[in-house]
């Protein structure tokens, strides 16, 4: 048995065999900084009208550091609410200008914001900043050497700039810091964790686990554990084709043998020892609850007017047996039985007098037959995550076949033997030995499309972590970003990362599994 994650430990802990959702602190910041740094770096530069002072201008010259670069912790403010709170401090830096000449500068405004706190909340199923943020901050406004000139030259008043300074510099801080804010990104959860429905209410909290179990390193995260129960969408397959070999089929005399050849279960998976990035904590019995849906049973209808003749029916079905995590394997189990029943009547023409009259009657079934469903956890594209189902074990018992013949009418067939040969060629071999087979094919062949689930898609965060390098050189056989000189960046990220590491830990009674970047 593999041993559970400390990170899976606390997420069942606060979970109260819900499902939860779990992210790392820096998807965190990717989430929310990245729309903000973007913001900054493309109003980097502009020039923003002063209203009421047609001369002047503001241009936004510098954010110091850029907010992608901004560091923070994830703590729990006094009444148990997950804030982050911001260790970087950071300093915007504005130009008045004269509106006609950008060149012409008279003053800087310097904006140093420290401490910077936002609460975090669920709002219609998007995972968000408050709306009000707590800040320090101190506004400077620093004079150009040839301002005296300028104001000369263009015939302005000490009284129009000073009022302008005064009001980017200490009226209007809180309403362009906020403004700035205002482009954060949201995250909407249904647009990561694609299958769930009935997406409401959640709690949020935060916890501090272990990046490996057996060393020391300690990671945040934030876990929204919702507040009822969420369930797969019933039309959340994927419906990615098995591709079943044909069976094949042996029936002879009074019992068979049936032997179906199904490709082997290949385990491709590579699972991190790290937690993920992103991550679902889902109960056993939300997993069982998605994977007890069987197809009904199918029916099969056949007949034919010769002169031994039959009408057949048939009916297959897959009943529920089981479901299990297999924590040594890591992977989930479904178990089902197959069962097979039919009948077929048999008559031969009499002649005139007699007309069409019941020959016998034929009785067929298998007596216990199984099939098991590995569903493994497959990333693929790298930034998603599926559930990809495949057979691992068809057993099929031998079915027994029963024939009673009405013996007055058999010596019109030819005799018993001869009847006995007609069963054999035409209602055994061709119908249960060849078409029962391939409806029965495409039974299980549908079942599996419904089990293979897209689980969720970090597309998202893929693009945003590598955004911050859309502007430099991507070296494809080392991963590095390179500076116009060729040399690798080294401020952070200096490799592309992708999502394609599955970070796994289960118990019986629950599953943690999410996606980690390939730099662990």
């Amino acid at each position: 048995m593999t041993v559970p994650t400390d990170l899976h430990n606390k997420v069942e802990a606060l979970s109260n065999d819900k499902v939860a959702f779990v992210f790392q602190a820096v998807a965190l910041k990717t989430t929310f900084l990245n729309g903000f740094s973007n913001s900054f770096k493309m109003a980097t530069g502009k020039i923003f009208p002063v209203l009421g002072f047609d001369t002047l201008a503001i241009q936004l010259t510098d954010c110091s550091p850029l907010p992608e670069d901004f560091d923070f912790d994830l703590q729990l403010d006094a009444d148990g609410t997950p804030i982050i709170k911001f260790s970087t401090d950071f300093q915007i830096t504005f130009d008045l200008i004269l509106a006609a000449t950008p060149a012409v500068k008279f003053s800087q405004i310097v904006y140093d914001v420290k401490n910077l706190v936002s609460k975090i909340a669920v709002k219609n199923a998007e995972l968000v900043l408050s709306d009000s943020l707590v800040y320090d901050l101190h506004s400077d406004v620093n004079d150009y050497a040839d301002k005296e000139l300028h104001k000369t030259t263009h015939g302005l008043s000490d009284k129009d700039i000073l009022t302008v300074e005064a009001s980017i510099a200490y009226v209007l801080p809180t309403k362009i810091l906020e403004s700035f804010f205002a482009s954060l990104a949201k995250l909407k959860l249904k647009d990561i964790f694609l299958p769930f429905s009935g997406m409401a209410d959640f709690d949020l909290h935060v916890v501090n686990a272990l990046r490996r179990l057996g060393e020391a390193d300690i990671e945040q995260f934030l876990v929204v554990v919702s507040q009822v129960d969420l369930l797969f969408d019933p039309q959340s397959g994927c419906g990615i084709d098995l591709g079943l070999n044909n069976p094949t089929i042996n029936f002879w005399g009074m019992g068979s043998n049936w032997d179906i050849q199904t490709p082997p279960v290949v385990f491709t998976r590579k699972y991190a020892d790290v937690n993920g990035f992103v991550s679902a904590y889902m109960p056993k019995r939300i997993l069982d609850e998605r994977f007890s849906k069987v197809l009904p049973g199918i029916s099969y209808y056949d007949n034919d007017n010769g002169f031994i003749g039959y009408d057949i029916d048939v009916t297959a079905s897959l009943t529920r047996v089981g479901f299990a995590i297999d924590t040594q394997r890591m992977c989930l189990i479904v178990n089902l039985g197959l069962f097979i029943r039919g009948n077929a009547n048999l008559t031969i023409d009499a002649g005139d007098c007699f007309g069409r009259v019941d020959l016998g009657n034929i009785r067929f079934y298998n007596r216990s037959s199984s099939l098991d469903y590995v569903l493994d956890f497959v990333a693929f594209e790298s930034s998603k995550l599926v559930i990809r189902s495949s057979i691992e074990k068809l057993e099929i018992s031998g079915s027994e076949v029963h024939v009673s013949l009405a013996s007055k009418w058999a010596h019109l067939g030819g005799g018993e033997a001869a009847i006995a040969g007609f069963i054999v060629d035409q209602v055994i071999s061709r119908i249960l030995a060849h078409n029962i087979p391939i409806e029965i094919r495409h039974k299980i062949e549908e079942q599996a499309k419904i089990y293979n689930l897209k689980l969720f898609d970090l597309e998202k965060f893929e693009k945003a972590i590598n955004v911050r390098f859309d502007s430099q050189v991507y070296d494809e056989v080392t991963g590095q970003v390179l500076d116009k000189n060729g040399q690798p960046i080294d401020h952070g990220n200096v490799y592309v990362r992708q999502f394609n590491n599955i970070a796994y830990s289960s118990k019986d009674n629950s599953v943690l599994v999410g996606l980690s970047n390939n730099l662990g």
